[in-house]
């Protein structure tokens, strides 16, 4: 079916696949880095299993294409995600992406 090294290769394509998700707008702070780096591997583990058991007479380099592919779909899931619960955040709520450590932006106290 498939060996360690390749489960290893759809690893390394989906940890590429989350360092290029970084260049990504969306949670640019250490938990969308970390989620973002999860994410993928994770994405293109599944895919490239996925297309394996799909077609097992297939090309190894079509199921490292499967792994690349699943894992940017991974990734535009996980943004999406982020998208919904950005736009559902209340309005007086602070806004976390904006008051991260180093920006000028500082969330205010609620006044009672």
């Amino acid at each position: 079916m498939f060996d360690f090294s390749e489960i290893l290769a759809w690893f390394a394509i989906g940890a590429g696949a989350g360092i290029v998700g970084n260049l990504w707008h969306a949670r640019r702070d250490a938990a969308g880095v970390v989620s973002k780096m999860l994410v993928g591997p994770a994405g293109a583990v599944i895919g490239g299993a996925l297309g394996a058991v799909l077609f097992p007479y297939g090309r190894a380099s079509m199921r490292l294409f499967d792994a690349a592919f699943f894992a940017f779909v991974a990734l535009a899931l996980l943004h999406l995600v982020w998208a919904i619960a950005h736009a559902r955040r209340k309005p007086d709520e602070p806004d976390l992406e904006q008051d991260a450590p180093g920006n000028r932006i500082t969330a205010q106290p609620r006044k009672i």
